[in-house]
This record gives C-alpha cells, sequence and structure tokens, in this order.
C-alpha cells in the first residue's frame, strides 16, 4: 500500500495547439498541481512533408522550418499552462502520423497514461473518419484519458471517480489504474456493475445455471469481487453499486452524471468470466456520450 501511494506516475500528454488539448493540459495541471507524484512529457506531433507539398518555390526545407515553428508554439502554449503548477515536465516534438507517434512514444518512456484532448465527433463520423483519440484507445496498451469540452469549468476536486466493471481482464486493469489515478489526486471511488435484467423468456426458457447466477448474485460478486481487490490493496476507499439495466452505456452515464463523477473510468474490450458488458461499443458509447467529463479507458491488446 506504501509503495502504490508513493509511486510517480508519468502522463504523455499529446498537444495540438488546439483548445481542446489545452484542455487537456490544464486538467491535468488541476489533479496533481504539487507535482509530488506526477511528472508530464508534453508531445506535438507534426505531419511529413508530403511530395505535394514542395517545389521550386517550395523546398523541403522550408516545409520542415514551418513544422519546426508550428511545433514550438504548441509545446509553447502547453508548456505556459504546464509552469502554473509545480508537476516536472518535458517537451518533445515528432514527425509522423499523429497516433501512431503518440503510442510509440508512451511505449518508449515507460508512461503510465496517455492524456489528450477531443472534438466531439459523434459516434458515426468517428467510426466512418476515425479520430487521433480513437486510433490511440484502440493501438496503445496503457489507459488513454480523453478530455472533453474545452469550455467547461474546472473540475471539483478532489474528483469524483466512477469505475465501471464486469469481472473482464480489461477491467482489472482499469481497477489498477483507478485505483493509481484516486491516489494521485485523493479522489473518491464507486465501483459499479450493469448487470442485464432478467426478461420471463429468459426465465423459463433460458439456460438453468443462468438464471441461478442471477438470482443468487454469483454473477454480481464475479464482476466485483477483482476490483474490490484493487482497490482494497491500494488503500483507496470505495463505495458500490450495481445497476439493472440491458444497455450498459447508458446505465454508466446516467450513474456518472447523478453522482456528479467527473471521471469515467472503464476497460474497452475482453470477455471476462461473467457476461462482459464493457465492449469496445459500450465504451465508444460512453465516449461519444458522455460531455463535459474525462473518460479513462484502458486497453488490452
Amino acid at each position: 500500500m506504501t509503495a502504490e501511494r508513493n509511486q510517480e506516475l508519468h502522463f504523455l500528454v499529446a498537444v495540438d495547439g488546439s483548445a481542446h488539448s489545452l484542455a487537456a493540459v490544464r486538467w491535468v495541471t488541476q489533479i496533481g498541481a504539487d507535482g509530488s507524484r506526477l511528472r508530464c512529457t508534453l508531445l506535438s506531433v507534426q505531419k511529413p512533408v508530403m511530395s505535394g507539398e514542395v517545389g521550386i518555390l517550395a523546398p523541403a526545407r522550408v516545409a520542415l522550418d514551418e513544422r519546426d515553428r508550428s511545433a514550438a508554439d504548441i509545446l509553447g502554449q502547453a508548456a505556459t499552462v504546464m509552469r502554473s503548477s509545480s508537476i516536472p515536465f518535458e517537451i518533445e516534438k515528432q514527425i509522423d502520423d499523429a497516433a501512431s507517434a503518440i503510442v510509440t512514444r508512451a511505449q518508449a518512456l515507460s508512461c503510465d497514461a496517455i492524456v489528450m484532448g477531443r472534438r466531439g465527433l459523434g459516434v458515426v463520423r468517428a467510426a466512418l473518419l476515425g479520430s487521433t483519440s480513437t486510433k490511440v484507445i484502440r493501438r496503445a496498451t496503457i489507459p488513454v484519458l480523453i478530455v472533453r469540452a474545452a469550455d467547461n469549468p474546472p473540475p471539483v476536486l478532489p474528483p469524483r471517480l466512477l469505475l465501471a466493471v464486469d469481472g473482464s481482464e480489461s477491467a482489472m486493469r482499469a481497477a489498477a489504474f483507478a485505483s493509481r489515478l484516486a491516489l494521485l489526486c485523493n479522489g473518491e471511488v464507486q465501483l459499479v456493475h450493469v448487470e442485464p435484467g432478467l426478461t420471463l423468456a429468459s426465465t423459463i426458457l433460458g439456460p438453468r445455471e443462468k438464471v441461478v447466477e442471477v438470482w443468487s448474485g454469483k454473477r454480481v460478486e464475479e464482476a466485483l469481487a477483482g476490483a474490490r481487490g484493487a482497490l482494497t490493496r491500494a488503500g483507496v476507499a470505495y463505495t458500490e453499486h450495481v445497476v439493472v439495466g440491458d444497455d450498459a452505456h447508458i446505465a454508466i452515464i446516467e450513474t456518472a452524471r447523478e453522482g456528479a463523477y467527473g471521471i469515467i473510468v472503464m476497460g474497452t474490450r475482453g470477455l471476462g468470466p461473467v457476461t462482459g458488458l464493457l465492449l469496445g461499443s459500450v465504451a465508444q458509447s460512453v465516449l461519444e456520450k458522455a460531455p463535459s467529463m474525462v473518460v479513462a479507458v484502458g486497453l488490452v491488446q
């Protein structure tokens, strides 16, 4: 417990000069303002110079110099925000595909999480076009914290964390990260599991052992047990709540809104010993439909 309380977190904060990415930087400074257990790397990624961008009037050197100036401006803005706190930080710039560079550098630096701002594309547009944050979430092997809505007021401190679990390996990784995040910012944790309700048809026609599992509470216990253990071992105080419903993402979002939880922590994929609820589609829906919240998503490859 003592080791976890004293363990430092290293965040890679991706910045692109937008209001959304600066909101992500501000969020980081607010939850780790004293800098005692957090350090950051600010990363700006510029697109590679394409053949169509250069020519007689704009040689490659000119295009590269423009990239350098843009990265310097972006990192300068982010650094100004970071200096409002005592968090130690470094700055880096890369020329590459944004999602690839973010994931690669986070892995190379052994970061504990990636922090990004996000524009709300909507579920359909995000699926068709893809966004950098969505690509990072899918590729990263560490938690990705998404900060939404740049015009929102500062988060309530200490923040309230909603940890959604289903007994899967992905949910266990989310629980481990939620423990470390709660210790960093002295946040309180609400542990929630969404349990599908029994219909009359499933009660009569469904497998008897499944009905018994639901009625006995065995399935709920299996879903919560691992996360309880992770939080207890870390010394994090928590409460727990079971919601009966067939639409997991709706139940998670409504629980977060009703309880004024500023951070949702959940796994993105993986079926555990329990009937898995928190699959990619659920995480995607929560990410898209939970404005004004920070969503931390742990991914298992």
